[in-house]
């Protein structure tokens, strides 16, 4: 099945109309997947599509393909929050480039290797996190000769 639709399907099956607007945010996502874009990024590329969206219509939405599972929030060093689509609903973590923004996903999760003796000591249940390492991607450290 095509990942656009079965991005589609998720939206609905979390109950959410599958509008015009909709798909064309989804689909620069999609054309973006290995980027994060933050919201007025998104705004630029969705006004090539189509002139009559709001700013505040690329929020809403990002909202609602966070709460359908569809999309991960990251919040940069910068304080900034940017936005990636997410195909597979499995836990992913990122290695993010600080020069040209490209996203790698790491297939293991550092979480995995922590003695869970920490947490029972502290009375904590943890219950979710997040993990991503900043840093410079190989072609940004071939063109600025690190």
């Amino acid at each position: 099945m095509n990942k656009l639709y079965s991005l589609y399907e998720c939206i609905q099956e979390k109950g959410y109309k599958l509008t015009e607007k909709r798909k064309i945010i989804l689909q620069v996502l999609v054309d973006n997947k290995d980027y994060l874009l933050e919201p007025s990024e998104i705004f630029e590329k969705v006004l090539k599509v189509d002139k009559n969206i709001n700013f505040s219509t690329i929020y809403r939405n990002l909202e609602i393909f966070l709460n359908a599972g569809i999309a991960k929030k990251v919040s940069l060093e910068n304080g900034k929050s940017s936005y990636q689509i997410i195909f597979e609903k499995e836990h992913v973590h990122s290695m993010i480039c600080k020069i040209c923004g490209r996203v790698e996903v790491i297939n293991t999760c550092p979480f995995e290797k922590i003695d869970n003796e920490i947490f029972e000591k502290k009375g904590f249940l943890p219950e979710s996190h997040k993990f991503e390492i900043y840093g410079f991607c190989k072609e940004c450290l071939l063109e600025k000769n690190f």
